[in-house]
């Protein structure tokens, strides 16, 4: 079991800091570093989950919206106790209907990615593995948590891609509430 914020020293054991890094403030400066993107990640995802339970409350419910007792018994009743797996699979029920068959494959490759990655940032530990130079001394330390089934560098460059994805997703998220808006609106339309 890993612990979270260790430092794993691998088979060849502790290792001496190089002259003038300072292990202990590194290791109390990525920590507090890896706790900012981990809760950026679940903020993030939250804004994706939000536009998730808009697009299935617009499409289920649709005119019924207006009820506040309908629209109270389904969010208590049904979308509430769903976890976010669940409200994945039926917002790509119904994504369908309301985006193209290749934006909807792309939409559920990557609300799956995030969940996972998600998942790790909510559930996983982190931990941190030094970088040593020709000496063997540390000279940094790369914090990493498990995504999955393998381990993951947290680093500036995975971070900043995973920024863009989750902004992409609560844009995507967000067009497909406005196109189940505006599907609603074109139906009650239809019906005047």
């Amino acid at each position: 079991m890993i612990i979270d914020a260790s430092i794993n020293w691998g088979p060849a054991g502790e290792r001496e800091p190089e002259i003038g890094f300072n292990l202990a403030e590194a290791r109390d400066e990525l920590l507090v570093w890896v706790r900012q993107i981990r809760g950026g990640i679940v903020s993030g995802t939250y804004a994706v989950e939000r536009n998730i339970n808009n697009v299935i409350l617009l499409f289920m419910l649709g005119e019924r919206l207006s009820d506040d007792a309908v629209t109270t018994a389904f969010t208590e009743s049904m979308l509430d106790p769903l976890s976010f797996d669940g409200r994945i699979n039926v917002v790509l029920a119904i994504a369908p209907h309301l985006m193209s068959p290749d934006d909807c494959k792309r939409f559920g490759s990557d609300l799956r990615e995030l969940k996972t990655l998600r998942n790790a940032m909510a559930h996983k530990p982190s931990w941190f593995e030094p970088q040593c130079n020709e000496e063997h001394r540390i000279t940094g330390l790369v914090p990493f948590i498990m995504r999955g089934k393998r381990p993951t560098p947290l680093t500036t460059e995975f971070i900043e891609h995973v920024n863009e994805q989750v902004i992409a997703l609560i844009e995507q998220a967000q067009a497909l509430t406005d196109a189940a808006r505006a599907r609603l609106q074109d139906r009650q339309s239809a019906h005047e």
